[in-house]
C-alpha cells in the first residue's frame, strides 16, 4: 500500500500502472468524493522542477469546463509527487471508441470545438499538450469531455483497435515530431485534428488494416496525405478543416487551437448545425505569464545558432542531353578554379523524386515511446534544455504561440552564450567562404577515433584517443563564434564508440573503455544519452561492439557493423525502439571502421575494412528501416576505412580515412539521385578517426589521426559551406 504522506485520503487502491507511473483511486473524506491520484514513479531532479512548475501551471486552467480538474498535490512520503484530480467514471474517447466504434460526425464537431477551447486555454497559461489522443479525453459524470494527462506521466502507452494495439503516440503524432524537432503549438493542432479524425472514422488516420507495422504507420504519416473522410460521410467542410489541422507543413496548419475551433465551428455553421461555443478565458482570468522560472546558473548553456554563411554562386546550368554531357553538381559550392568546366562554379541540389521530396527525417520516435512529462504537459521552451522558458519576464515565461526564432549571430545585439568558467572568450564570426575547406578554432584536445554528431547547430565531438589514453571529455562547436565549449563529460571514457542524435539528445553506444593501462579493455555494449546536463543510461546493446556506426532513422537507433568482444567482425544489425533493442536485417558486407549518414528515410553506410586497413572496402548499402532491407548500390571509387560521412541536400560525402601506410585526404560524394559518385576539393589535413556533421549549411571535419594506426592525433578543424 502507498503512503502518500498526508491523512487526507483514504481507501488507496492502485487501478492502472505504467513505465513512469501509477493510478489509484481513493476517498476524499472531506469532500465526500472519489479522485484519481497519479504518481509520478520518476522522480529526478529536473522531473521535480517541471512538475513543480506545471502545476502551477495547471491551476490556472483546471477550471476550465472541458480540463481535468485538480484538487491537489503533494509528494508520497518516500518523495514521489502526485496529483489528485477528479476521477472520471465514463473513461476515455477511446474506451468508448472500443465499446461503440466510430462516432457521429456531428458529436464529434461539438467534440472539436469544446476541445479546441481547453486546448487554447492551455496553450495561454504556457502549456503544450504533447499527447493528443482519444484515451486521453476523459468523459465525466455528465458526459462532457475533458483533456486529461497534463504535465504527468502518461499511464497508457497505446490503445486498442478492433485489430490490436497500435501505439497511440506515433498514430497522433506531428511529422516534424517524427523529425525530431520540438513540440511547438502546430503539433498540439495536428494531434487534436488526429484525435477527431479517428473518432469519425474509427481508427486513426494512417492504420491500414493488416498492417500492424509501427515503422510502416511512421512512413504512412510521413508520406502519405490524410485520408479522404468524405468517402465515410463526412461533410466537405469538416474534412476540409481536419486535413488543414494534419498539413504535413506544420506552417500551413491553423495558427492556434482558437483558430481551430472557429474553424470547426463555422463548418457546423455550413452544414445547418448549431455552432458549439469556444469556451475561452475572459478578461484577467489568465494570466500572462503563469509558469514559474528556475535558476540557470548551473545549467549546461544553450547554444547560438550559427548564421547560414553566404550564398554560392549562380546555379549550375541544367544538363545537356547525351551521355557524360554533364558531371552531377557538387555538394560544395566551389571556389573559383575548382568548378567543373560549362558550370558557374555554384551548386544546384540534385533532382529531387517525388518520392524522395517527401522524406523527412523521422528521428525522435523514442520520444513517443520512452515519455515521462513528454507524455503529457510541456511547457513551451527552446531548444535543449527543457527548464529554460521562453518570453521570460522576470521570474514568469510567456507562452509564445510562434515558433521561436533562434538566437542572433554575433555583431547584433546578442553577444551569444557566456562561456563556462576556464572556457576562451568566442571569436568573430568565423566567415566561411563558400566552396572552400578552411581550418577554424581547432578543439581543446588533440583526439583520435572519435565520432561527430550536430545538435541544435552545434557539433559535438565526444571521447576518443589522446596522447596521454582515453578521455571522457565532450566539446561542441559553434560556426558562428568559432569556438568550442565544454559540456558534461561521459560516464566512462570511450574510444571507438558510436554516436547519434536520437529524440533530441545526444546518445553514445559501445566502444572500448581502458582498464589501467590495457585502452582497448572492456568492449562496451553500454548506451548513454545525455539528458539535460546529466548522462543517463538506456537499455544496453544486444552486443557489445566497437567501431561500428550508428543512425537514427525512421524513428528508431539503429547500429550495425563494427567489432566484437572476440575481435572479430559483428554480423548483426540491432535497432532500439525507445524500448528495447531488436535484430533485423544483417549488413550485406561485414566490416568496421565504417561510416553512415542518413536523409531521414534510410541508412546510408559505406566503406570500411575487415579488420585491417590492408583490408579496406569500398561498398555501400542502404538500410530501409520501413521494410527491414538492405539494398546495394554503387561502391565508392575509394577503398578506405577510419572515414567519416555525412549527408547534405541529396549527397552522401566520404571524407578522409586510414590507407596501410598512411592516411586520406579524399573526399568523394555519392548522388543519391543518379547514383553517381564524383570526386571533391580533398581535405587540408588528411586523417582517420576522425569526427564529421552538418551543422548549419556547414560540413564541419575534427579531430583525427595524421598518422596509420594510432598515432599522432589533432585537434585540427576545418569546414566548408554547402551553400
Amino acid at each position: 500500500m502507498i503512503d502518500l504522506g498526508t491523512d487526507e485520503f483514504a481507501d488507496v487502491r492502485e487501478i492502472g500502472r505504467g513505465g513512469y507511473g501509477i493510478v489509484y483511486t481513493a476517498r476524499q473524506p472531506a469532500f465526500g468524493r472519489t479522485v484519481a491520484i497519479k504518481v509520478l514513479t520518476l522522480a529526478d531532479e529536473g522531473t521535480l522542477r517541471r512538475f513543480d512548475r506545471e502545476r502551477q501551471a495547471l491551476g490556472k486552467v483546471s477550471n476550465h469546463p472541458h480540463i481535468t480538474p485538480v484538487f491537489a498535490s503533494g509528494f508520497t512520503a518516500d518523495g514521489k509527487p502526485y496529483l489528485a484530480m477528479e476521477f472520471m467514471r465514463g473513461g476515455s474517447l477511446a474506451d468508448r471508441l472500443t465499446r461503440e466504434g466510430a462516432l457521429p460526425w456531428e458529436e464529434v464537431l461539438d467534440l472539436g470545438v469544446k476541445l479546441s477551447g481547453a486546448l487554447e486555454t492551455a496553450h495561454r497559461a504556457g502549456i503544450l499538450h504533447r499527447d493528443l489522443k482519444p484515451a486521453n479525453v476523459l468523459l465525466s459524470d455528465f458526459g462532457e469531455p475533458r483533456l486529461a494527462d497534463f504535465g504527468i506521466a502518461s499511464i497508457d502507452d497505446g490503445e486498442q483497435t478492433k485489430t490490436g494495439v497500435i501505439t497511440a503516440s506515433i498514430a497522433y503524432a506531428a511529422p516534424e515530431i517524427l523529425d525530431g524537432k520540438r513540440p511547438e503549438v502546430p503539433a498540439d493542432i495536428y494531434g487534436l485534428s488526429a484525435t477527431l479524425f479517428t473518432l469519425v472514422a474509427g481508427t486513426p488516420p494512417f492504420f491500414a488494416e493488416g498492417d500492424q507495422s509501427l515503422l510502416a504507420m511512421v512512413v504512412r504519416v510521413a508520406r502519405d496525405p490524410v485520408p479522404d473522410l468524405r468517402a465515410r460521410g463526412v461533410p466537405d467542410a469538416m474534412a476540409r478543416v481536419l486535413e488543414t489541422g494534419m498539413a504535413k507543413d506544420a506552417r500551413t496548419r491553423y495558427p492556434s487551437a482558437e483558430a481551430f475551433g472557429e474553424a470547426l465551428a463555422q463548418a457546423q455553421a455550413e452544414v445547418g448545425l448549431r455552432r458549439t461555443a469556444l469556451v475561452l478565458p475572459q478578461g484577467d482570468q489568465m494570466p500572462t505569464s503563469a509558469v514559474q522560472v528556475g535558476s540557470a546558473a548551473n545549467r549546461w548553456p544553450e547554444p547560438t545558432p550559427a548564421a547560414p554563411p553566404p550564398s554560392a554562386a549562380p546555379p549550375v546550368p541544367p544538363a545537356v542531353s547525351g551521355p557524360g554531357a554533364n558531371p552531377p553538381p557538387s555538394p560544395f559550392p566551389a571556389p573559383a578554379g575548382l568548378a567543373p568546366e560549362g558550370t558557374s562554379g555554384g551548386w544546384t541540389p540534385p533532382p529531387t523524386s517525388p518520392s524522395s521530396a517527401r522524406r523527412g527525417v523521422l528521428v525522435g520516435l523514442g520520444v513517443l515511446l520512452l515519455v515521462v512529462l513528454g507524455a503529457g504537459g510541456f511547457l513551451l521552451t527552446r531548444g535543449g534544455d527543457d527548464d529554460v522558458a521562453v518570453g521570460t519576464n522576470g521570474d514568469d515565461a510567456v507562452v509564445a504561440s510562434e515558433p521561436i526564432a533562434p538566437a542572433e549571430a554575433p555583431g547584433t545585439d546578442d553577444a551569444g552564450p557566456t562561456p563556462k568558467p576556464g572556457e576562451e572568450t568566442p571569436d568573430e564570426a568565423s566567415g566561411i567562404v563558400a566552396g572552400e575547406w578552411q581550418e577554424v578554432r581547432p578543439m581543446a584536445l588533440a583526439r583520435q577515433q572519435i565520432p561527430s554528431v550536430e545538435l541544435r547547430g552545434t557539433t559535438w565531438v565526444t571521447g576518443g584517443l589522446t596522447e596521454e589514453g582515453v578521455t571522457a571529455t565532450v566539446e561542441g562547436y559553434e560556426a558562428a563564434t568559432n569556438s568550442w565549449r565544454s559540456a558534461p563529460d561521459l560516464p566512462v571514457p570511450l574510444h571507438h564508440h558510436m554516436a547519434a542524435v536520437h529524440d533530441g539528445e545526444i546518445v553514445v553506444l559501445g566502444g572500448w573503455s581502458p582498464d589501467g593501462a590495457l585502452l582497448s579493455a572492456i568492449t562496451q555494449d553500454r548506451v548513454f544519452a545525455l539528458r539535460g546536463d546529466e548522462w543517463v543510461e538506456l537499455p544496453p546493446l544486444l552486443q557489445p561492439r566497437v567501431a561500428g556506426t550508428a543512425q537514427s532513422v525512421g524513428g528508431l537507433l539503429v547500429v550495425t557493423g563494427g567489432q566484437g568482444v572476440d575481435g572479430n567482425l559483428v554480423l548483426t544489425t540491432e535497432v532500439f525502439d525507445g524500448t528495447a533493442w531488436t535484430e533485423v536485417a544483417p549488413l550485406p558486407v561485414p566490416r568496421e571502421h565504417l561510416a553512415s549518414a542518413t536523409d531521414g528515410t534510410y541508412m546510408y553506410v559505406v566503406g570500411g575494412r575487415v579488420l585491417s586497413s590492408d583490408a579496406n572496402l569500398p561498398d555501400l548499402e542502404r538500410y530501409d528501416p520501413a521494410t527491414d532491407t538492405w539494398e546495394t548500390l554503387a561502391p565508392m571509387p575509394t577503398a578506405r576505412g577510419g572515414l567519416a560521412a555525412v549527408y547534405t541536400e541529396g549527397w552522401l560525402v566520404a571524407i578522409g580515412g586510414e590507407r596501410p601506410l598512411g592516411v586520406f585526404d579524399d573526399v568523394e560524394a555519392y548522388d543519391i539521385a543518379s547514383g553517381e559518385w564524383r570526386e571533391l576539393p580533398p581535405l587540408l589535413v588528411g586523417r582517420h578517426g576522425l569526427g564529421a556533421s552538418v551543422a548549419n549549411n556547414l560540413v564541419v571535419v575534427a579531430g583525427g589521426a595524421l598518422e596509420a594506426t594510432h598515432s599522432a592525433p589533432t585537434a585540427v578543424t576545418e569546414v566548408v559551406s554547402t551553400g
